[in-house]
Parts: structure tokens; sequence; C-alpha cells
């Protein structure tokens, strides 16, 4: 059931390290894409912001600034961006509201570590295209997938288990970086996984994340294993969540 897959994560995403002394974590998603707003599966296709994406960014990277200028005065921020163009444009925006604010900001590392889940076979698709092609393969992987929701991958894509794998090697970088707040520009799956692994959503049954929302996390307040401890300080939701449905 639920509470032993969550179990699970415990065990599966266990750090060699600990995340050491960070401050803060400020994680955004990206703006809209033309992909969002036709509730296409993107996951890793390299789709840009369209115009409704840029003023939501905008939006966002303003929020970014004040945050960092209210809850964490003086502090160096550290930022990892999503490799494929519509995180990385994102990083783009906000690192310039960062550095005209007066912040000291680091430059983004883009990296293939915070792209979306790896949808395989359905990227490009609505839901009803792909199963009007495939017939009985989108049905056959959510019965897959309401067996065993850890393990189960898209059609020749990812399994959320190879996503947490890739959220654990993002907290092992930020590990590298103490007494820094880490800014992340990435994507509704990858935050939702990120959250998972905390523990502060239930596996998919997660929080609605639209395009160019801010979350802002607050570290434990004394060593805990893995990812707990952590607390959703603050989600300012700045668009809606339009993508297509997996969970």
């Amino acid at each position: 059931g639920r509470e032993e897959l969550n179990r699970e994560i415990t065990w599966n995403i266990q750090f060699n390290k600990q995340v050491g002394n960070m401050i803060g974590l400020i994680a955004v998603r990206h703006g809209q894409t033309d992909f969002n707003k036709q509730r296409r599966f993107q996951g890793q296709r390299n789709i840009p912001l369209n115009e409704t994406g840029r003023e939501q960014i905008s939006r966002s990277a303003q929020i970014v600034a004040n945050v960092l200028q209210q809850s964490f005065a003086n502090a160096t921020v550290i930022s990892f961006a999503s490799d494929l163009c519509r995180a990385s444009e994102t990083a783009d925006v906000l690192n310039k509201q960062i550095n005209e604010a007066g912040l000291t900001n680091t430059v983004t590392e883009n990296t293939t570590l915070l792209r979306e889940w790896n949808c395989g076979k359905l990227e490009g698709f609505t839901v009803d295209e792909f199963e009007s092609s495939h017939p009985n393969i989108l049905k056959n992987f959510y019965d897959d997938f309401e067996k065993n929701p850890q393990d189960t991958s898209y059609p020749g894509g990812e399994s959320r288990a190879m996503v947490w794998s890739r959220v654990q090697a993002i907290f092992e970088k930020l590990n590298l970086h103490p007494e820094k707040v880490g800014v992340l520009a990435t994507h509704g799956g990858w935050i939702q996984s990120m959250l998972e692994c905390m523990g502060l959503v239930t596996v998919g049954e997660g929080q609605v994340i639209g395009n160019g929302d801010v979350l802002v996390l607050l570290p434990p307040k004394s060593v805990q294993p893995n990812f707990k401890g952590w607390v959703l300080s603050k989600h300012y939701k700045i668009g809606t969540n339009v993508a297509a449905k997996i969970t």
C-alpha cells in the first residue's frame, strides 16, 4: 500500500553524505510552453517558453528576489537549472533579477539531473492522440502504475524511482555548497518527485505545481537521515497546472 511505499523511499534514497548546512532552497517550475498549453506530454522534449511563459517567469523572478532579500538576507545563492531550454531560459531570467537586486549569485550550472521525467513514447502526444494511435499501451501503463508507482516506467521512458535518483544527485551537489541558498529552475514532475522524497506529499497524489510556481523550502533544524525534516515554507502560485495528467 501507500504507507509501505513511503517507507521504501527512506531506504532507497539514503544519502552517503548529509546535505550540509544549507540555509534554504527555492524551486521554480519553468513557465508555460505551447506543449503545456496543448496538454501534450512534454517530458524531455526541448520545447521553449511561449509568451505566457515568459510573463509568468518575470513574476516568478521578482518573487524569488523578494524572498532572498526578506528571508535570506546577505546569503550567497547557488543556482542549478535543467539543461532543457524552457528551464535554462527560466534560470536566466531568475539570475538577472537576482543580480539586479544586488544579491550575491554564482553562475548557474545547467544539468541533465534536473530534467523532467522522460515520458518515452508518450512525448509529443496528448492523451487522446496517444490512445488513438497506440491502443492499450496507456491503459496497461496506468494499470501497472497503480500496482507499483515506484518502479513502473513510462513506455520507453523513466520510472519514478529513476527520477528520485536524480533528486538525490542534485542534493549531493548542493551538499558541496554549505551556508548558501539553492535556487533550482526545473520542471513540475521533478519538483513533485523531490517533495515525495521529503515526505511532504503522498507518492502519486501530490501538490499541484503550476507553470512559474515558486516553492520555498527550509532545511531540518537538526541532522536528519535522508530528506526528512524539510519544511515547505511557502508555495507562490503563478500559473495553472496545464500538463498531460499521468497519475
